[in-house]
């Protein structure tokens, strides 16, 4: 939530103008609705595949995945994505012990047909958001 005089901050620290603070400030109250929506899911070996349905007029920001907090074991569990028909692309290989998150910068529009696949045996949190289409200018 962004309360009037602070300034929001996104990846790499950047600081947004004030412009920017200003009409999201003004959308968000006009639209009566969330600008940034937090969105969570987790993938395990009973439940390795999570279909995404993004809300028309949103997107979903990708930010990290993380091995759950009871991962045991050392074997690695690989991340992937599909959209639409297309192959699966692998986004990271997180280990227990070694590799337990990974930070990651993807969107996806709510054309898009989105999956999360995860092979390997410890449990993988996906975290991140939904914002507005339009804030992208």
């Amino acid at each position: 939530m962004v309360l009037l005089g602070q300034r929001p901050r996104f990846a790499g620290d950047a600081t947004v103008s004030d412009d920017v603070v200003r009409r999201s400030l003004i959308h968000a109250i006009m639209a009566d609705e969330p600008l940034f929506t937090f969105y969570g899911a987790a993938l395990t070996g009973k439940k390795p595949q999570h279909k995404v349905s993004v809300p028309a007029g949103r997107m979903l920001l990708l930010k990290q995945a993380a091995l759950a907090s009871d991962a045991k074991g050392k074997e690695a569990s690989v991340l992937s994505v599909s959209v639409g028909s297309a192959d699966k692309f692998v986004l990271c290989h997180l280990s227990p012990g070694k590799v337990e998150q990974w930070t990651i910068d993807l969107g996806f529009n709510a054309e898009d047909e989105v999956s999360f696949h995860l092979s390997g045996s410890a449990p993988v949190h996906l975290t991140g958001f939904y914002e507005d289409e339009d804030d992208e200018e």
